[in-house]
């Protein structure tokens, strides 16, 4: 079974936080995942839309996914610290961006 995963990483305060997300939801989805990439929210949410709104929204997203990816800098961004909480009350596999990419890599290599 193909596992959906959620992408989670800093957006405030990261001019190219779009570029980051889609490259890492692109480069899973062509390794056969079902990716939930929420920096596309910007494309749908009104420009009145809160921090609150978005991650009211980010939750729901979160809990039809099985695994939640962390993208680089994560641990610094308040909404990933939020999404990280209640992944692991949902028991639900964490893994680190670089964790996945070095895998990656060290398949490649073998």
């Amino acid at each position: 079974m193909i596992q959906r995963l959620y992408l989670s990483g800093p957006i405030t305060g990261v001019p190219n936080y779009l570029d980051i997300f889609n490259k890492a939801a692109a480069s899973l989805v062509a390794e056969g995942y079902r990716v939930i990439n929420p920096a596309n929210l910007c494309t749908v949410m009104d420009n009145k839309a809160t921090w609150d709104d978005y991650m009211n929204i980010d939750v729901e997203l979160l809990r039809m996914c099985d695994v939640l990816v962390q993208l680089p800098g994560w641990e610094k961004s308040l909404g990933c610290q939020r999404e990280y909480g209640m992944a692991l009350e949902r028991d639900m596999i964490i893994l680190r961006w670089e964790d996945l990419t070095d895998g990656c890599t060290k398949k490649s290599r073998a």
